[in-house]
This record gives structure tokens, C-alpha cells and sequence, in this order.
């Protein structure tokens, strides 16, 4: 026992290192082609609505994965830079009415952590005289 109680007593972490790290699924690329998106609604809308919607407002897309995250709250994984780039130029989306924001993901950040309050919007006003 005493052996075993020297040894132990000369083992430090920077020797030995943990093993364990937090499992993340897809963390590698988790940052690169995803993003958070929040549809802005009083009731909750169910991932398939979400993503049947915007399976006819993306055909752009090769491909897209959708997970429900929270109320409200998607992740979303492309399958290009380019694709995912394109629904950013266009952002944000509708669906059924809601519009739909998207922020980056960081894999670091909790979902808490991510600010929804702000957004930019396109706003296109017919008849209006503009005099400069």
C-alpha cells in the first residue's frame, strides 16, 4: 500500500494529461457550415413545418440537415460554404409569416448566449418620393 500511495503521490497533470474530453457531436465542423437560427413567434412551430417551408424557398440547396435545439430554436447544417452564404445574403427567411434570423455558431457558447435581439431587415416601400 505504501507503494502505491508514493506513486500516486508523484503524479501530477502536467505529466499526465487528461484523456477525457466533453463529447461534442461533429465538433470539427460544427462552426463552419452551421448555423443557429431563431424563427421570432408567439407559438411554437415544429421543426418539420420549418423545414418543409423552406425546402421550397431553398432548391438551391444539395443538402441540409435541421435540428431542433429549443422553442423556436433550430440548428442548421449546410452542406457548402456557398450555400450557407446564400441564405445569409437573404436573410432573414419566412415561414408561415415568422421571419426566421440566423447567427453563426460558436462552439464554445451556450444557446443562452446567443443574442436574437437584434436583426436586419429588407424593407422595400412603394411610393415613396425620395428628394434629395
Amino acid at each position: 500500500m505504501d507503494s502505491l500511495t508514493s506513486q500516486t503521490q508523484t503524479m501530477n497533470w502536467k505529466d499526465n494529461p487528461p484523456l477525457l474530453r466533453p463529447y461534442s457531436p461533429d465538433s470539427d465542423d460544427i462552426s463552419n457550415l452551421t448555423l443557429i437560427g431563431k424563427l421570432i413567434s408567439l407559438k411554437l412551430v415544429p421543426k418539420s413545418h420549418v423545414g418543409l417551408a423552406l425546402q421550397r424557398a431553398w432548391r438551391f440547396l444539395k443538402s441540409l440537415s435541421i435540428a431542433d435545439m429549443g422553442p423556436n430554436l433550430f440548428l442548421f447544417k449546410f452542406e457548402s460554404a456557398p450555400d450557407m452564404g446564400k441564405v445569409l445574403d437573404y436573410t432573414p427567411w419566412n415561414v408561415s409569416g415568422h421571419p426566421l434570423f440566423f447567427k453563426s455558431c460558436d462552439p464554445e457558447a451556450a444557446l443562452e448566449e446567443i443574442d436574437f435581439n437584434l436583426g436586419a431587415y429588407w424593407v422595400q416601400i412603394f411610393g415613396f418620393l425620395w428628394i434629395i
